[in-house]
Parts: C-alpha cells; structure tokens; sequence
C-alpha cells in the first residue's frame, strides 16, 4: 500500500497552524537552514501541540 507525504515548508505558517485537517499518512516539517533562530523557536512552540 503506498503512503501519502506531505511536505511543509517551516517558514510557511499557515499551512503549520492546518497541521491536525491535512489527510496524509506523513507531515515531514521543513526546518531548513535559511529559517532564522527567532523563527525556528516559534516554529517548534507551534509544534509542540502535535503528537
């Protein structure tokens, strides 16, 4: 059976906030290197709710 992936931009905020309604076997969270550090901390606190 094959999975879904879903890849998200880290920088992309909205498509981080739809995190729970998106359908797909697999989130992979973009956290790349151009994300500044003041960034990324809020990124992960957004996160922080998925399990």
């Amino acid at each position: 059976m094959l999975k879904s992936y879903f890849f998200i931009p880290g920088s992309h905020p909205r498509l981080i906030e739809k995190l729970e309604s998106i359908q797909a076997d697999v989130l992979i969270i973009d956290l790349e290197d151009s994300i500044s550090a003041t960034e990324l901390d809020s990124i992960i606190g957004k996160l922080a709710f998925c399990k």
